[in-house]
This record gives structure tokens, C-alpha cells and sequence, in this order.
């Protein structure tokens, strides 16, 4: 099974996804919502937790995201998202200088040590994060876990993308105390939503 960069540089390269059924690439229309109602993403950093095969890390990259984060804690998972990251510089032609960051940990232990890193950083580039998180749909409690350290807390300045659905994952009238700061990108029972923290 492949999936394919939808837009940017790098429109057309298939992706390799792991074989566990825990993966579940994020479906590509709802990818194409997303990314074309957001394209301005030059000078972003893209944060991809719970990354899986790195597709949507690759995305921002390709339409033109500064640095992008790919945390995954499977080393089935890991494993492909180096084969993808050859795939991308092979195939584009593009150096090493590609800013791409892979790091073999669960969500719940990198957090802490970011939020240290991410408090160094300019104003500018703490604004222009954005945070996607997309575990299975099921494991509620990670999604409590996003909530309170993003949502809740006042450190983080960027954007959080979160991905859930109506069937096993999170609600979406869950987040309507949110509705203020936040707009939904649906396609079937799945959805992103979008919290802006700026």
C-alpha cells in the first residue's frame, strides 16, 4: 500500500505505509481539504505526532513547510518514515538540506523535552507551529493527553490540527467549547480540526 503527496514540490511521489493495522493514513481528500484551505505554510514548522508512515509531514514539506518533526514511537513505523525521507530526496532532486526531523519516541515522553526547546525559540517561530496529531481514533486518553498540555496550558502559540472521527475517535461536538478559535475540515465520519492558539 502507497500513499501519494498531494500538492507542492513534491506533487505525485508515493509513500510507502506501514503494514499495522494501527496505521491509518489520513484519508486523501481529507488531506486535500486541509492542505488547500491552509497553504500558506513557508516559514512553518509542522509537528507531525503519532507521524505512521510520515505522510502528512511529507505534505507540509512539500508545500512548503520550513522544518517538519516526525514522531512515531513503532520501530516498524520508524523504518518506514527513513525509507520515505530517501524517497523524497531521491526523487526530487533536492539535497540534504531538507529539514527533516525524525525522533523514535512515544508522544507522551517527547512532550516535556519539546516544550523546554519550543520555549527557546523566537516569537516567530513559536506563532508559526502548527501541531498535527493523529493517533489511532480510539486511544481517547492521548487525545485528553493533546487537550490539556496544547489547549489548556498557555505555552504552546501555534496551531494544533488534531484528526479524530465520529465512530471511534472523539466527538466533534466535544470541541464546540472551543468554537471560537477552531474550524472543522470533514470528509465521511473523519474530520480535522483546527485550533488556533495565536
Amino acid at each position: 500500500m502507497s500513499v501519494k503527496i498531494l500538492g507542492g514540490t513534491f506533487k505525485g511521489i508515493s509513500l510507502l505505509v506501514p503494514r499495522d493495522q494501527n496505521v491509518r493514513p489520513t484519508a486523501a481528500l481529507l488531506k486535500r481539504r486541509v492542505f488547500d484551505a491552509n497553504q500558506r505554510l513557508n516559514d512553518k514548522i509542522f509537528i507531525d505526532a503519532c507521524a505512521g508512515s510520515g505522510s502528512v509531514g511529507f505534505e507540509a514539506l512539500s508545500r512548503g513547510a520550513e522544518t517538519i518533526y516526525l514522531i512515531e514511537n513503532r520501530k516498524s513505523s520508524i523504518r518506514v518514515i527513513n525509507e520515505n525521507k530517501k524517497i523524497i530526496k531521491r526523487k526530487s532532486n533536492i539535497d540534504s538540506s531538507l529539514s527533516i526531523e525524525i525522533i523514535s519516541k512515544d508522544i507522551t515522553n517527547w512532550l516535556d523535552k519539546f516544550k523546554i526547546q519550543y520555549k527557546s525559540w523566537s516569537e516567530n517561530s513559536q506563532c508559526n507551529t502548527i501541531f498535527f496529531f493523529d493517533p489511532p481514533y480510539f486511544m481517547h486518553e492521548l487525545y485528553f493527553f493533546i487537550e490539556k498540555n496544547l489547549l489548556l496550558e498557555d505555552w504552546f502559540k501555534g496551531q494544533v490540527w488534531l484528526e479524530s472521527d465520529e465512530v471511534t475517535g472523539i466527538k466533534k461536538e466535544y470541541w464546540e467549547k472551543y468554537s471560537s478559535k477552531s474550524k472543522f475540515y470533514s470528509h465521511g465520519k473523519s474530520y480535522i480540526a483546527i485550533f488556533d492558539n495565536e
